[in-house]
């Protein structure tokens, strides 16, 4: 059910045809954000209306996403669930499975049994939720460690804006850095590593969103001690020890790899 592709991207596979909308690939439009929501509810594993839509949205060369944030607020800090959605067309459709030709600025409906994301766990200082009860406006919380990184090869040091080109950006120094912190041999390499840097934070990268139960409590540790030489934790061994991941094709036959085994989870 849990797979990646080529590009390391994660997606889901489901046992039937779903129809995502037509989107616009340079503007926010809560309608089409809408119909994404309604997608997940009956399509995402645990996937609940406690995600909010936050009206923001990304946009990385001609692939649209949108997010959705399930905000945790039983601790000292609140935490964030991201779920971002890979909301437009990216390829590997038959004709058959376009639903609309495509005209400019805009990815066309089409056909899909899968559901290409991104799921990430950070804290959160502020949020805003408005009349609707949609995500307004989010503060992440501030991690000198990440503010204050030295961008290699530039003397650019991040700021608060620069969020909008943060995959254009270089933290694989900083986050190798981070990741000695941690005395577990990551087994999930062939993915992605465990940490990544979102909405100018540290962010952990999960697979289910069931996952953020386990770890939620250890991640808030981790980030509060983040500047000492070693964190030792018995669900992050867990995290980084119990995945299981194998080789296999897609439809077209290009290679992907499929998840046998996520931490804390029972597959069917």
């Amino acid at each position: 059910m849990f797979y990646f592709d080529s590009f390391k991207h994660p997606y889901i596979l489901i046992n039937k045809n779903i129809i995502l909308p037509v989107v616009s690939l340079i503007n926010f439009d809560l309608v089409e954000a809408e119909k994404i929501y309604q997608i997940l509810l009956d399509n995402f594993p645990s996937f609940t209306e406690e995600f909010k839509i936050i009206k923001q949205d990304q946009i990385i060369g001609q692939k649209k996403y949108y997010s959705f944030i399930k905000i945790i607020s039983d601790f000292s800090i609140n935490v964030a669930l991201e779920l971002r959605i890979l909301s437009s067309y990216a390829g590997g459709a038959s004709k058959n499975e376009i639903l609309n030709q495509p005209t400019q600025n805009y990815s066309p409906s089409f056909k899909t049994d899968r559901i290409y994301y991104y799921l990430f766990m950070y804290l959160v200082q502020n949020y805003t939720i408005d009349k609707d009860k949609h995500i307004q406006h989010l503060e992440p919380q501030y991690i000198g460690l990440i503010r204050n990184y030295k961008i290699p090869y530039t003397d650019t040091r991040i700021e608060p804006w620069t969020v909008g080109i943060f995959d254009d950006l270089d933290f694989g120094e900083l986050l190798d850095s981070i990741l000695k912190k941690i005395p577990y041999e990551w087994k999930a390499k062939i993915w992605k590593n465990p940490f990544t840097v979102e909405r100018t934070t540290l962010a952990l990268n999960l697979i289910h969103i069931e996952q953020y139960k386990y770890l939620v409590h250890d991640f808030i540790k981790f980030i509060k001690n983040i500047d000492e030489n070693q964190f030792e934790s018995k669900n992050f061994n867990t995290f980084f020890s119990d995945w299981e991941i194998e080789r296999c094709f897609s439809k077209s036959g290009n290679i992907h790899w499929k998840f046998k085994k996520i931490p804390f989870i029972n597959l069917p």
